[in-house]
């Protein structure tokens, strides 16, 4: 068996691919970004997002990050990453983070590794900034994800998944990405979750399984170092690595608007309250912010559809 055999995502879904919009940075306005994007829950490519942060310059450096001293231990993962991560518990080993890079570095060009969303380490954070797009104020702290999420890998795919209420900011510090975001609705939602949860997408006839007169368009598109995409909540979406160099993704987080949390018809609000009585408290407390989320959405004239 061939343990480094790089697996790939995105195309072990079917749909119609069309390109993921993409902007500037320097063209985009904090009141743009978050009134034709972020309120109506479009992903968007933002080139060159964050292409100032001394992180895009120096993370890709070999020995950089190995060589500030760190303390902090992680968990190093010879796979990609799947969904949910604690399926891979007994594939990891436990190290130090400037070894594990070390370790990555010096694999072959088709080994497959992982550090799965760990904390910033405290001595990273300098190489960090801000996002001239993001409007002051409103990226409020998220209600489930944690502020930031760092991923560290080389050649390490993302399965298939979406997030609940929060916005994120897929930020490229080292290498590039190709991801693929899909939008399913009430005529595909079952179909497609059953399938990708069950990972019969990866099974040798999974063409057969998916829906053939019910397929949604995958938006797609290549996230460079310095870019930024924005993943609006409930869209699907699997990521590949789109070169074999040491790569890291900043997950940024943050409170989706009131009026955008959920609507009660919609398959994925449904989804998320249908877990179960072992999570009934924070179930109440989602289906509250959801009852309140749709009062202003009447209060202000807001279609959840526009």
């Amino acid at each position: 068996m061939d343990v480094n055999k790089v697996i790939r995502v995105i195309d072990l879904v079917p749909g119609s691919v069309c390109e993921l919009p993409r902007i500037e940075a320097c063209k985009l306005t904090p009141d743009v970004f978050w009134n034709e994007y972020v309120r109506k829950h479009r992903p968007v490519i933002i080139k060159g997002g964050v292409s100032d942060w001394p992180a895009v310059t120096k993370w890709s450096e070999s020995g950089y990050l190995e060589n500030i001293p760190s303390s902090e231990r992680t968990r190093l993962s010879r796979t990609f990453n799947p969904v949910p991560p604690q399926v891979i518990r007994h594939a990891m080993h436990d190290c130090g983070i400037p070894e594990g890079l070390r370790e990555m570095r010096s694999a072959p060009d088709d080994a497959t590794y992982s550090m799965p969303s760990i904390p910033v380490p405290k001595e990273w954070r300098k190489d960090l900034g801000d996002y001239p797009f993001l409007p002051s104020g409103r990226a409020k702290w998220p209600r489930n994800y944690p502020r930031q999420r760092l991923f560290i890998y080389r050649n390490a795919s993302t399965e298939w998944h979406y997030h609940t209420m929060d916005e994120t900011l897929t930020t490229q510090l080292s290498g590039a990405k190709r991801i693929s975001l899909i939008k399913l609705d009430a005529s595909n939602w079952s179909s497609y979750r059953t399938i990708i949860e069950s990972n019969l997408h990866h099974v040798s006839c999974a063409s057969r399984f998916f829906p053939t007169n019910a397929q949604p368009k995958k938006y797609e598109g290549i996230i460079e170092q310095g870019d930024v995409a924005y993943i609006p909540p409930f869209w699907w979406h699997g990521v590949d690595p789109n070169d074999s160099m040491l790569g890291a993704t900043l997950a940024f987080c943050f409170r989706s608007p009131i009026e955008r949390v959920g609507k009660w018809r919609d398959p994925a609000t449904m989804t998320m309250l249908s877990t179960g009585l072992r999570n009934m408290p924070r179930n109440v407390i989602r289906a509250s912010t959801i009852a309140y989320s749709s009062v202003v959405r009447m209060a202000k004239g807001i279609s959840w559809d526009e």
